[in-house]
């Protein structure tokens, strides 16, 4: 009877936490691309493809260098007056230690990376590398340059980018832990509403 009534308030909670506009606006769109997908597979595939192309080979550029951007803004806010800033109200008290803080960290960030990609990556890159020769030497260095990109400091600052953002603004000024909550500095009040 307990888990019932949990089941319940949890299930009233999250649907007082959704916007309708926004929410069925999105399971629309990604039900249309689904039904695309699975109806016309071979089309789906070319054009999705096509516009992965599309992105990697014009915008491929301006990822890596945000993301150094991040790499860098990180270090710096680390060693800054910056870095003893709490995520709580200034009068509060940490609730995990340092070392408890950053252990959940990283087994969130790692755990089932490592556990699916640690090994797969890396033979991915090898059979289809994006540029050397597949399963060549060649792709062993790019297969393992790809795999620490993608799981070295790079991934890490993104991770610290968003959430620290998400996480001050969550606990400095209440509001909702989400990723809209990130647009609150550009439109205040109105990241509430279908916008």
């Amino acid at each position: 009877m307990k888990l019932a009534t949990d089941l319940t308030q949890l299930m009233r909670e999250w649907r007082e936490g959704i916007l309708p506009p926004v929410f069925f606006i999105a399971a629309a769109i990604n039900i249309v691309l689904i039904a695309f997908a699975g109806i016309w597979s071979e089309t789906a595939g070319r054009l999705f493809s096509a516009v992965l192309h599309y992105i990697t080979d014009t915008l491929g550029w301006y990822y890596i260098f945000a993301i150094g951007v991040m790499v860098i803004s990180v270090f710096w806010l680390l060693f800054s007056r910056h870095g003893k800033l709490r995520l709580g109200k200034p009068d509060e008290q940490a609730e995990f230690s340092y070392l408890a803080w950053l252990s959940m960290l990283f087994a969130a960030g790692m755990g089932m990376g490592l556990v699916f990609w640690g090994v797969a990556e890396p033979l991915y890159h090898y059979q289809m590398p994006p540029t050397a020769e597949p399963r060549s030497a060649a792709a062993v260095n790019e297969d393992m340059r790809f795999s620490f990109f993608h799981w070295g400091l790079h991934p890490w600052a993104i991770y610290v980018a968003f959430g620290l953002s998400i996480g001050l603004l969550h606990y400095r000024q209440d509001l909702p832990l989400a990723p809209h909550t990130l647009l609150y500095p550009l439109f205040e009040a109105r990241i509430h509403g279908w916008l």
